[in-house]
């Protein structure tokens, strides 16, 4: 893995340790809880579009020699939560 992949993924997880910190704040302990909650699920929204972005921009040598990520899976969740959030 390149210095750039490596970075890619410390940004990834501290965006999934942001996403839990919210949900802890937010005391959020079930998926009812989350839904009535608009704040949180706007910032975990946002962290996953965040996600979703940076995902994109692993070398080709990351995508191949971890070709069980699906990347454009992660695009098509953003491309879900940027456009159809909400509905």
């Amino acid at each position: 893995m390149n210095k750039r992949d490596g970075l890619i993924v410390l940004h990834i997880l501290d965006t999934i340790e942001e996403i839990e910190g919210y949900i802890k704040q937010a005391d959020c302990n079930t998926l009812e809880n989350f839904k009535n909650n608009s704040m949180l699920k706007r910032a975990v929204t946002m962290c996953m579009i965040s996600i979703s972005e940076i995902v994109g921009n692993f070398s080709d040598e990351f995508q191949k020699d971890y070709s069980e990520i699906n990347i454009k899976q992660f695009k098509q969740l953003r491309n879900i939560a940027a456009h159809n959030y909400g509905l």
